[in-house]
């Protein structure tokens, strides 16, 4: 982590904010998330971020994903990792070409999340990954009825770009989906964070109990009851967060309120924890899976916040 990452931060977003065309303020504080540990100052890595973005508007068509204010969250990404653009859409147009008929070859939005994780975490060269990638989607996708492609495609492409074969992917998901079946919160949310466990690495049973222990401190204090999501315990707890993290957490989001951004409990409570996750080691696969959860989970606030904006604003304009 950098000393001041809050500082850097609140930089970023602002040198992202300075020209024209430039993000939302929602968008410019994820991105600036995105951002955090790159090396550069940030005028620098604001206009490769810009840069990166415009060659990802001019080579995709207008109906594909990511589009609008989610291509700068994926510039900021692709800048951080050191990826072109050119990179990146030639890496989702043969992900889209070479998909297999049927379940496996199903992708969510074209391939777009599962492209950024494999393009960020290139280790073998593209043909490489994407074979690998399918051989996961065939033996590990979910029933049709509770298959969700945006999750699937993000894991899955986490586990290709750090080399994991299906039958080694299979064992870690089950042992960690064994462990979280008696920890508290939803079984949707259990399986997802034992599924990010998985793929980071972590040992299944200290997962669920930092799970637990993060449920605990959660009920101690109502800005982290309102903050942080029953959603979003069991990932910090794949990632290594302990209580006194939920506590430096909420520093953070003060601090980033001051400092003018203004993006909801919610949405603060998410980049707060990206700041936080930025200090930790991670290894190939470790930094790939980081990256879909960030994206995931940036895109999910950013949409909900700017769709509850829009809201207000016809319904205010209709009175």
């Amino acid at each position: 982590m950098t000393p001041d990452p809050t500082a850097r931060v609140l930089a970023l977003r602002e040198a992202l904010l300075a020209p024209r065309p430039s993000p939302s303020k929602q968008a410019a504080a994820f991105a600036a998330g995105a951002l955090l540990g790159a090396d550069g100052d940030p005028d620098a890595l604001a206009r490769a971020t810009a840069e990166t973005r415009a060659a990802l508007n001019a080579g995709l068509r207008r109906v594909h994903a990511p589009g609008g204010e989610q291509e700068w969250v994926y510039a900021a990404i692709l800048t951080a990792s050191g990826v072109r653009a050119e990179d990146y859409l030639s890496l989702r147009e043969a992900l889209h070409e070479a998909r297999p008929k049927g379940g496996a070859g199903r992708l969510h939005a074209r391939g777009t999340l599962a492209a950024l994780v494999l393009a960020t975490g290139d280790r073998d060269g593209p043909a490489s990954l994407i074979r690998r990638f399918y051989r996961l989607k065939d033996e590990l996708r979910d029933p049709w009825w509770r298959r969700d492609l945006s999750e699937e495609d993000a894991l899955l492409a986490g586990h290709a770009a750090a080399g994991h074969e299906p039958r080694e992917a299979r064992n870690a998901r089950e042992r960690a989906e064994a462990a979280m079946a008696d920890a508290r919160g939803w079984s949707s949310h259990r399986k997802a964070g034992a599924r990010l466990a998985a793929l980071l690495g972590a040992d299944p049973g200290e997962t669920a109990a930092r799970n637990d222990r993060l449920h605990a401190r959660r009920k101690t204090r109502w800005k982290l009851r309102m903050s942080v999501g029953d959603d979003l315990i069991p990932q910090l707890a794949a990632q290594g967060f302990e209580p006194d993290d939920l506590s430096g957490m909420l520093e953070l989001m003060d601090a980033l309120k001051a400092g003018g951004i203004n993006i909801g409990m919610g949405g603060q409570a998410r980049l707060a924890a990206m700041i936080v996750s930025g200090g930790r080691s991670a290894g190939p696969g470790e930094a790939a899976a980081a990256f879909a959860a960030v994206q995931a989970a940036q895109t999910a606030v950013m949409v909900a916040s700017m769709t509850a904006v829009s809201a207000a604003a016809t319904s205010s304009a209709g009175r």
